[in-house]
């Protein structure tokens, strides 16, 4: 939960006209939207939401959520590269993609604050925000694998989550489904743990 507002903060700072209620909201409609669709088409529900339930004009609220969804993504790779020590052969790929996405989403918000748009720039602050969220997150995988009988430190569940939502960047599944059972089993093999409990976490 503590992720989600530290999101929902991030988008309210990039979009100040943005209700932090909307904001928060938007975020997980779009989550339930990741659970049910392929291909992470729940993203396009974050902005949906906001346009629907507020006056803010959808070219803003589009380039924020871009910028922020691409800050989110690269951070979960950074971690999972300083994790695991390198990245998967598509990593760089998809590092790469982002980057371009990132790129293109803050020129979008340059020119629409040259045009007098209520936007501010993604600072540090925003990349704190989104490497933050992904370490907040790790709590669960800690106390899942707590549940499941597996000793894993707090810096190994932060490993565990960023390689199996970094592989998720790459899910077609509704909600990854069965992606994500498997690269979080991996990870946690790859650590030590049982193949039995760590399918269980």
């Amino acid at each position: 939960a503590t992720a989600f507002c530290v999101r929902a903060w991030a988008w309210c700072r990039v979009l100040p006209a943005l209700p932090y209620g909307q904001s928060w909201a938007a975020l997980h409609v779009a989550l339930l939207g990741n659970h049910v669709l392929p291909f992470r088409l729940g993203e396009a529900l974050r902005v949906t939401s906001v346009l629907r339930r507020t006056r803010l004009p959808a070219a803003p609220v589009t380039a924020s959520a871009v910028a922020l969804r691409s800050a989110d993504l690269l951070a979960v790779l950074a971690l999972a590269a300083l994790a695991a020590g390198t990245l998967p052969r598509w990593g760089p790929v998809a590092a790469v993609a982002l980057l371009a996405m990132a790129g293109a989403a803050i020129l979008w918000l340059v020119r629409l604050r040259r045009r007098g748009a209520a936007v501010r720039l993604p600072g540090a602050g925003v990349a704190a925000a989104a490497a933050g969220a992904w370490l907040l997150e790790a709590a669960v995988m800690w106390a899942a694998a707590s549940a499941a009988g597996i000793a894993l430190s707090y810096p190994h569940a932060v490993a565990v989550t960023a390689v199996t939502i970094a592989a998720q960047t790459v899910a077609v599944a509704p909600g990854g489904i069965g992606g994500y059972e498997a690269a979080a089993t991996a990870a946690l093999v790859g650590l030590g743990a049982a193949a039995g409990p760590a399918l269980a976490a």
